[in-house]
């Protein structure tokens, strides 16, 4: 059996991140678990793709835009590896299922004991195809197209299967996954959505027409947007934030399941809903005179 081995892997611009990481590993090798680290600049650590290789469980240090990075390149690796999130941001995040050393420390215990729970992120897949270049790509929250702030608006044309759901004028679309939907999605209008839930959060950006509205749709019927215009629209392609390239109408765009995996260790779904009651207050609080 492979010896467990935990990869700590910190924000490398974040002293508060750095801290946690230290401190996080003098505390696992106090327990006599062999902990490896992310290099830093002039220090002495395992380049990322070795240490994610290497590594049973991943512990990503920083926000969501950290996890993001490290579950993506997880999966870009195929490594069985288990990954959970330490918060230090203080932001509203969403991904990360612990905020102290402690709560990691408790997780990887009950991972050793073999009394812990997991869940898993299945990627998107986008296909983007225009008359000059097309792109296939994997995302774990989103795909955003959005045109050039000099471009007029141009159209997008919605098909779910062989039907066709509508057309409007507008900003961009967001095809999000549950996770990617309390991220631009949520900001754009959309829905939160359990992170149980395989779907696409399809979220039109800026429609001009009020009867516009976010549809959430099963990844297998494979939604499509044809984007139409003129030969001088220029639309930006985002995936996971990372903007991937500059595309002309005709465009279109198709999602679909995707093939990669990432297994997260210590999130459920009650880590969802507890940090929706926590971060957006959705709670009883007791006014002025205590009732």
């Amino acid at each position: 059996m492979k010896e467990l081995t935990v990869g700590i892997f910190p924000h490398h611009q974040r002293a508060e991140a750095k801290n946690k990481a230290v401190k996080l590993k003098e505390a696992l090798q106090l327990a006599n678990i062999k902990v490896i680290m992310r290099k830093f600049e002039g220090e002495d650590g395992l380049a990322d793709n070795l240490l994610l290789e290497e590594s049973s469980i991943v512990v990503s240090i920083g926000g969501d835009g950290t996890f993001l990075r490290v579950a993506r390149h997880m999966a870009s690796i195929k490594t069985e590896a288990y990954l959970i999130g330490l918060n230090t941001s203080g932001s509203l995040g969403f991904l990360n299922c612990t905020h102290t050393i402690d709560q990691v420390r408790k997780e990887i215990n009950n991972f050793i004991k073999g009394k812990f729970v997991s869940s898993e992120i299945q990627t998107l897949k986008t296909r983007i195809f225009t008359e000059e270049e097309k792109y296939d790509g994997e995302f774990i929250n989103e795909t955003v197209l959005v045109r050039d702030f000099q471009s007029r608006l141009p159209i997008f044309q919605v098909k779910v299967g062989k039907s066709i759901l509508g057309s409007y004028h507008g900003e961009g679309v967001i095809l999000s996954s549950s996770f990617g939907s309390t991220a631009q999605a949520l900001s754009a209008g959309g829905p939160l959505i359990s992170h149980q839930l395989y779907c696409v959060n399809l979220v039109p950006l800026s429609a001009h027409s009020i009867n516009i509205r976010p549809i959430l749709i099963n990844p297998i019927e494979k939604p499509k947007v044809l984007i139409q215009g003129s030969k001088e629209l220029k639309l930006h392609l985002f995936l996971d934030g990372l903007k991937i390239m500059m595309a002309k109408p005709p465009i279109n765009l198709e999602v679909s399941p995707g093939n990669q995996r990432i297994k997260l260790l210590g999130m459920s779904s009650g880590n969802f809903y507890n940090t929706i009651r926590y971060k957006l207050s959705w709670g009883w609080k007791k006014s002025a005179s205590g009732t």
